[in-house]
């Protein structure tokens, strides 16, 4: 699931940096929500799904739904492939610090 989760971190990021005007509205509306609800769906997750599978895919759109709306509000300052490369080396140096323990 790694590979799905980075392709559309990556999908989503370079659409909605060509996209501006689709995150104002959604901002200026208040229904960012609906961008949650597309991730979760990009992710394939369904009720029937074990339950781990399940948490996973959640806490994975979640995840990608704070960071788009972080950076989104923030200015959306850095491209899509600095941020993807800055969030995978926060997650290496995260788990490094975890494997040190």
């Amino acid at each position: 699931m790694a590979k799905t989760e980075e392709y559309i971190k990556e999908a989503l990021l370079q659409y909605f940096w060509k996209n501006r005007k689709l995150l104002d509205v959604l901002f200026a509306s208040g229904q960012e929500k609906l961008l949650l609800d597309l991730i979760i769906s990009m992710l394939g997750y369904d009720e029937a799904d074990e339950n781990i599978t399940a948490y996973m895919k959640i806490a994975w759109a979640n995840f990608l739904f704070g960071l788009m709306s972080e950076w989104y509000k923030r200015g959306m300052q850095e491209k899509p492939k600095k941020l993807t490369s800055d969030v995978q080396s926060f997650f290496a140096m995260m788990w490094q610090m975890d494997e040190s323990d």
